[in-house]
């Protein structure tokens, strides 16, 4: 795993922004032949021994705090990144330029951490965490990572182990403002527990700061990686480990859904957060996947009717048969969406009493009236 020195990220920081100020002049003097970015990208990646991705990360992040035609990463910059912009924004091309020069004739190495080394595997270890964010190194790494571990597993069953220094080491991580600490791979009885665990210690942090960050949620799902993979089908989808880049795809985000339902649900959350903490459950599919379903009538009545719940044990478990996918199958959550959505055609749903909701459920078809007995 690829751990930069100061003198690497000094020169990946002096080689971005020169692509962030100049772009186009940029790249026609540092390509061979050719224009292309991802060339000139893999070019650097070579001399200063990173990855491509982490040059085209980092110009990214000068992107967006540059006068170009680019977006860029709606990020603050590292105070090293601000004080390079500083000092070189008000100055001509060739005097950055000359700079980048100096640095590409300089030697660099790579450091790597082994998994046979001295330094300590997630595994090894139980401790607690002030809960970080994932710089864009660490969440390029951690990216990598997930896919030896799949492949460790379904090619030898063997599980890989998070290093710690992914979590911990300065390059790889930030701190996340407010938060408490995180246990290392703590053990949960189901996602309704995990989903209570995240939200106590993340309920002191800014809430524009956790909704949706990438480099948050994949941290924490590195930090409970040992207790979330594999599945019980062996090995995992990305999307249950990674945040998806498309937001429709975050329900299936083991750590953010379980977050996030339990925030807006409390308590009535369980009945959608009762499988095992590295599973999803097709009662949890057929009713995540849809976000008009998430809310606070619908979640009231379903549990209601098919939470199974043991005060003394504190297990939950949604009943057994009513998430069946075939059509028109009586009292069935499939069918219980298909009168929830004629009823929205009629009526404001989320803004019903829900006794009205429920009423109105059972006239419609008396076939819910068996699990509400």
């Amino acid at each position: 795993m690829n751990k930069l020195d100061e003198n690497q990220k000094y020169a990946c920081n002096i080689a971005c922004l020169y692509l962030s100020l100049y772009d186009v002049i940029a790249y026609q003097k540092l390509s061979e032949g050719s224009v292309s970015q991802r060339s000139v990208h893999e070019l650097l990646s070579l001399k200063f021994k990173v990855k491509p991705n982490y040059i085209k990360n980092t110009r990214d992040e000068f992107d967006y705090h540059v006068n170009n035609t680019r977006v860029g990463f709606r990020r603050e910059l590292s105070k090293a990144k601000k004080e390079l912009l500083n000092k070189y924004k008000e100055l001509n091309e060739i005097e950055l330029y000359n700079e980048l020069q100096r640095v590409l004739k300089l030697d660099y190495t790579s450091k790597f951490t082994e998994e046979n080394d001295t330094k300590p595997f997630l595994k090894k270890i139980s401790k607690k965490l002030k809960v970080k964010q994932f710089t864009i190194l660490g969440n390029d790494l951690f990216k990598d990572f997930f896919i030896k571990a799949e492949s460790d597993y379904k090619n030898s069953n063997t599980l890989t182990y998070v290093p710690f220094d992914l979590l911990n080491d300065d390059n790889n991580s930030e701190d996340f403002e407010f938060s408490e600490q995180i246990e290392i791979n703590k053990i949960f009885r189901n996602r309704y527990e995990l989903g209570n665990y995240l939200y106590d210690i993340l309920k002191n942090c800014d809430e524009k700061n956790i909704y949706n960050n990438e480099f948050l949620w994949n941290w924490i799902s590195a930090s409970l990686f040992s207790s979330l993979f594999p599945s019980p089908r062996g090995g995992g989808q990305e999307i249950r480990y990674i945040l998806s880049n498309n937001l429709m795809y975050h329900y299936r985000h083991i750590c953010y859904f379980s977050w996030l339902i339990f925030k807006q649900f409390e308590d009535k959350s369980k009945v959608l957060l009762t499988s095992p903490v590295n599973s999803i459950s097709d009662d949890y599919e057929q009713i995540a996947s849809n976000r008009r379903l998430l809310n606070i009538n619908f979640i009231k009545l379903i549990s209601e009717m098919y939470l199974i719940e043991d005060l003394k044990t504190k297990s939950i478990k949604f009943k057994k048969g009513v998430n069946a996918t075939k059509k028109n199958i009586p009292g069935t959550v499939r069918r219980l969406k298909t009168i929830y959505k004629r009823l929205s055609s009629n009526y404001y749903v989320e803004r019903m009493k829900y006794r009205d909701f429920k009423n109105s459920v059972i006239e419609f078809s008396d076939e819910f009236e068996q699990h509400l007995n």
